[in-house]
């Protein structure tokens, strides 16, 4: 199994809008889930990518929750997770050598950092998932 996994997950979500937000609705609710895009969500299991731009109501009216000024709208919509398992192995493209340490891409979007004495040739190459940085979106590897 690799250690990099993209991963399609549908969900039903609660999204608070403020009044102000009310007047353009699916403006708000874009706005709300662009707050997920680039970061780990523990429910997911992973770093949100994208989510598709269909968005479906799953009532037709919002709810008011106590004294809540927030209105809240269920929804469906369709996430892209990546999900980053530590201990696996993936492939990466050498990127930069420094001394000390060589710099992978994987998929051309995560940068991998992997501390080594030893020259490293140019092409692809295999690693262990050691860390991950997930405010950086960077892993922390060795070679296998």
């Amino acid at each position: 199994m690799s250690g990099i996994l993209f991963q399609r997950v549908e969900v039903l979500a609660w999204v608070p809008l403020l009044p102000s937000q009310l007047d353009n609705l699916s403006e708000g609710l874009y706005q709300h889930l662009n707050s997920y895009v680039g970061k780990y969500i523990k429910a997911l299991k992973g770093v949100v990518l994208c989510y598709s731009d269909e968005l479906h109501m799953v009532n037709e009216s919002g709810a008011v929750v106590d004294a809540d000024p927030q209105v809240y709208f269920n929804i469906k919509v369709e996430f892209i997770v990546v999900k980053i398992l530590i201990g696996k192995h993936a492939r990466g493209r050498l990127e930069d050598r420094t001394e000390g340490e060589v710099w992978l891409s994987t998929f051309g979007i995560l940068p991998v950092r992997i501390k080594t004495s030893e020259k490293v040739a140019e092409g692809s190459h295999r690693y262990k998932i050691e860390d991950i940085d997930i405010k950086k979106m960077q892993i922390t590897g060795s070679f296998v």
